[in-house]
């Protein structure tokens, strides 16, 4: 008898058992149905919104394709299709991008994209512009290197810019290593009528040594410390978070120039030109002899 009340207690046990199952079965069929419409959608809106995106980066890839000048403008077609007032994409608070709309074949709306194409070139590159000289003073007066482009001092101001460029110079404040002539030019640019240390003085025994052009960001010298990203110049003591969003749409750490004219000919340099190719210069672009 107490053998049959044991196997009843088990099989009450077993029972309870089976519904706890089916319960914890059917309660878990019944969340993934009732979530499954709105995952579903979700992860059709997801690919839907992917293929929206690629729609916009084929289109800017398209132009850029077809742009087969050689210089850039915002009238070109690549800036000026895509340019309008209704949607911020670099976050500087003024929208620059208009929207396309894509419809099905019903002509229902069925989603949107923007872009926006930024001329990279067009930046100021923080590892070449603006300099320090050895005497602690700018100089911009040459024309002859890009490092004379100054920093915009508008939203940076002189102590600011010049700070941007010590820091990439590293402890030391100096091209490369300070005093060593590191891309070997000394020579060269003691005797050619340039102050390309920008002290002031022209071609002097040391002109060659602590110049610009001794900071180069893919191979740096000394304690040279390039900027890899433009985020970098936040290490910079007086670069915060806002002030970096002020300047952070005109500063890049990518930009360069092929030194060609618009019909792909290498540019005069006029520190060197003679006077016959200045010249002819002037008289091809129109310039009467008497201006």
């Amino acid at each position: 008898m107490r053998y049959l009340l044991n196997n009843r207690g088990d099989a009450i046990i077993f029972v309870f058992g089976i519904l706890a199952f089916l319960f914890l079965l059917t309660s878990t069929l019944l969340f993934l149905f009732s979530h499954w419409e709105k995952w579903s959608f979700n992860a059709f809106s997801g690919t839907q919104a992917r293929y929206f995106a690629k729609a916009g980066i084929e289109n800017a890839i398209w132009e850029l394709r077809h742009d087969t000048n050689n210089y850039d403008g915002l009238d070109e077609q690549w800036h000026a299709r895509f340019a309008g007032d209704d949607v911020d994409i670099d976050s500087d608070g003024a929208p620059e991008s208009r929207w396309f709309q894509v419809k099905d074949s019903h002509g229902r709306l069925i989603g949107r994209y923007a872009v926006l194409v930024e001329d990279e070139n067009g930046k100021a590159n923080i590892n070449a512009v603006s300099n320090i000289s050895n005497n602690g003073r700018f100089s911009f007066h040459e024309g002859y290197r890009v490092a004379e482009i100054a920093f915009p001092e508008n939203t940076l101001g002189q102590d600011l810019a010049a700070a941007v460029v010590r820091h990439r110079f590293g402890p030391d404040g100096m091209p490369g290593r300070r005093g060593v002539d590191d891309n070997r030019n000394a020579g060269t640019l003691s005797s050619n009528g340039i102050d390309d240390d920008g002290d002031g003085i022209t071609d002097e025994l040391d002109e060659g040594i602590d110049e610009p052009d001794e900071f180069s960001p893919a191979h740096p010298a000394g304690d040279d410390r390039p900027y890899h990203v433009i985020e970098d110049i936040k290490m910079v003591p007086g670069i915060n978070n806002q002030r970096f969003s002020s300047i952070r749409n005109f500063i890049s750490v990518v930009s360069y120039d092929l030194n060609i004219d618009a019909e792909n000919f290498l540019r005069t340099n006029v520190n060197t030109a003679t006077f016959e190719q200045l010249y002819s210069i002037m008289r091809d672009l129109g310039f009467a002899e008497k201006q």
